[in-house]
């Protein structure tokens, strides 16, 4: 089986790749997102039209790109997909 997982990145961060996975940076905090999932690939995707991805809508009729991260790969029937989420606080942060 193909699966595509998917990430949406607030915005008021920003996101990279990084092996394996990517990190997101918002105000007073950074998170990395990695899969121990074999031959996964992840990208970053912002306003795309085909397929539609990388939007975000907070009105009828209205979208504007977001970053949404991307997570694919194959997997077979007893396949576990696990994701490791860390988030650490930026020494900046007025409140650490």
């Amino acid at each position: 089986h193909d699966v595509l997982l998917h990430w949406h990145i607030g915005e008021e961060c920003t996101a990279s790749l990084i092996d394996g996975g990517f990190t997101v940076s918002g105000p007073g905090v950074t998170t990395t997102f990695r899969s121990r999932s074999c031959g996964f690939e992840f990208d970053l995707v912002s306003g795309s039209e085909t397929p539609p991805c990388g939007w975000i809508s907070r009105s009828f009729d209205s979208k504007h790109p977001i970053t949404t991260a991307r997570m694919r790969g194959r997997i077979l029937g007893g396949t576990q997909i696990v994701t490791t989420i860390p988030v650490r606080a930026d020494s900046a942060d007025p409140l650490n």
